[in-house]
């Protein structure tokens, strides 16, 4: 059975979390876990790319892996809008989100990635996601991945992750859920429904809570850290009564670091009306053999974002969002070009190759049949009828000897002119030539040659191809007319615009009657 495998590396806001996932068949397989913690400062939020970039090189240095990379952005990072769809088309839908984005985004558009995922569009109407987040956090994380051999492949924002991983252990939900993310700096409330969800990011982090306290003084944070979470989750639900008419939820569900603490989980179930419980992710998770226990049990607070986005990654079904910039997206996917453009290269070298030893074994083999004639001849020289023979044996040799030496005379200059096209489409750069055909000329009419060929216009891969790309394409044509084999037809050159990104040309050359091919 194929199986799939991804990195996950959840970027918390106290630590960074990687997980190692597989697909085989319909399960999610754990194949490793390991965290790097943040050092514990009064500026960990102002420093929180710095300790994020170093976590992540941390990580590369312990895990050599080529596999592609899933970074979980938090929350608090992330800029994350519901927008209501019209009924209309796709075009005008993009259209919509594009204008959405202008006016919800608190940032020039060329100063963040953002992304959108339909949710619902049904019958032409419904909801799409709208998220976004600033280069000058992403870019960071990317190149410090990059320089561990890692290929960044999708950013998918915390809140989708919580989500994956919440319908991934609770398949068969068949009623409103309230999903409560606790983490240091924040906390995330989910608000699922069967066929939709909301969410609402409170400022509120168990991170107020002291590690070091014990007895009285941790009871009394947890009070007050509870007091103050409750009534926000009171109101949110409210707000999401009015707003959407959703639901009161039946459950609630804990999850997140804060989720690992007990206390804080008894604390909630003393406070909020619905019956409380932690989110177990690991029951829909296949442990591998070469996962190590230890490690996973260091990493088990951080395991629902893993779970969740790895999900997401590997599965269908999953709303997901790739915040990832335009600029790596394009540099991974000229990585994965180059082989193909490589082989393309060797291709139109060797192509030449063929006809090249098939004129080479015709001429070697006419060497030898001349050279076994001749020594037939010299027995028969002293009688009349055998020189008339052999007369015209060598006469007949003599001729085949010419037409092998225009042939090889035609063979060179054939060479010469291919060689010459080809450091024409070399020097120009993602222009590949796709077809060479010779007409037949009648009469004393120079013989004729179409080419075709096209043309990437890497700037614009997905519009219609640019002014700069035709200019490409008339200094090559130019630089052929100038060959001192062929030239342009006047009226034989065609383009075609049609498909995006790529220029498709044709054009007839016709041969120089100086050099003969």
């Amino acid at each position: 059975m194929v199986s799939y495998r991804t990195i996950i590396l959840d970027c918390g806001a106290g630590s960074t979390a990687l997980g190692i996932f597989s697909r085989a068949g319909e399960q999610l397989c754990l194949h490793r876990t390991a965290v790097e913690v943040f050092p514990v400062g009064a500026n960990r939020a102002e420093q929180w790319l710095a300790n994020t970039c170093a976590a992540i090189q941390a990580l590369g240095a312990r895990v050599k892996l080529s596999d592609p990379v899933c970074l979980v952005l938090p929350a608090q990072h992330a800029l994350i809008k519901f927008i209501d769809l019209p009924p209309v088309g796709p075009a005008q839908r993009a259209q919509i989100l594009e204008f959405a984005a202008e006016q919800n985004i608190p940032y020039a558009l060329a100063e963040v990635a953002w992304a959108s995922v339909v949710l619902d569009q049904s019958k032409g109407q419904g909801a799409a996601l709208l998220a976004a987040a600033k280069l000058q956090l992403l870019d960071p994380l990317c190149a410090a991945a990059e320089s561990v051999g890692w290929e960044v492949s999708a950013i998918l924002p915390a809140p989708l992750a919580t989500l994956a991983a919440f319908r991934r252990a609770q398949p068969s939900q068949s009623e409103s859920a309230l999903v409560l993310h606790l983490g240091a700096d924040g906390t995330t409330l989910l608000l699922v429904e069967p066929s939709r969800f909301t969410l609402r990011r409170l400022a509120l982090g168990d991170g107020e809570i002291a590690e070091s306290l014990e007895g009285a003084a941790l009871a009394a944070g947890l009070i007050d850290y509870v007091h103050k979470l409750g009534p926000e989750i009171t109101r949110s639900l409210l707000h999401f009564q009015r707003q959407n008419n959703s639901a009161k939820p039946a459950r609630v569900y804990l999850t997140g670091p804060g989720a690992a603490r007990a206390e804080l989980v008894a604390a909630l179930a003393a406070e909020l009306p619905q019956p409380v419980e932690r989110l177990t992710e690991l029951g829909v998770v296949k442990l591998a053999a070469d996962c190590d226990s230890a490690a996973l049990a260091s990493s088990a607070r951080w395991l629902t974002d893993l779970v969740g986005a790895a999900a997401a990654q590997l599965f269908l079904g999953h709303p997901t969002i790739n915040l990832l910039p335009p600029r790596w997206g394009q540099l991974a996917r000229r990585r994965r070009r180059q082989p193909w453009l490589l082989a393309a290269a060797v291709l139109m070298v060797a192509a030449p190759v063929a006809p090249i030893w098939h004129a080479s074994s015709l001429l070697n083999e006419a060497q030898r049949k001349i050279a076994a004639m001749e020594r037939e001849n010299k027995p028969l020289r002293n009688r009349q009828a055998q020189q008339k023979i052999a007369l015209s044996r060598l006469a007949e040799s003599q001729r085949q000897l010419e037409q092998l030496q225009v042939l090889s005379a035609q063979r060179a200059g054939w060479l010469n002119f291919l060689a010459e096209l080809e450091g024409h489409f070399v020097r120009l750069e993602d222009v590949w030539l796709e077809k060479m055909q010779l007409l037949p000329s009648d009469g004393p009419e120079p013989l004729k040659i179409i080419i075709a060929g096209r043309l990437l216009d890497q700037a614009h891969p997905l519009a219609t191809v640019s002014v700069g790309a035709m200019d490409r394409v008339q200094r090559l044509l130019q630089s052929i007319d100038r060959s001192p084999y062929v030239r342009l037809a006047v009226d034989g050159q065609h383009f075609d615009y049609r498909q995006p990104g790529v220029l498709k040309f044709d054009c007839v050359l016709i041969l120089r009657s100086t050099h003969p091919l």
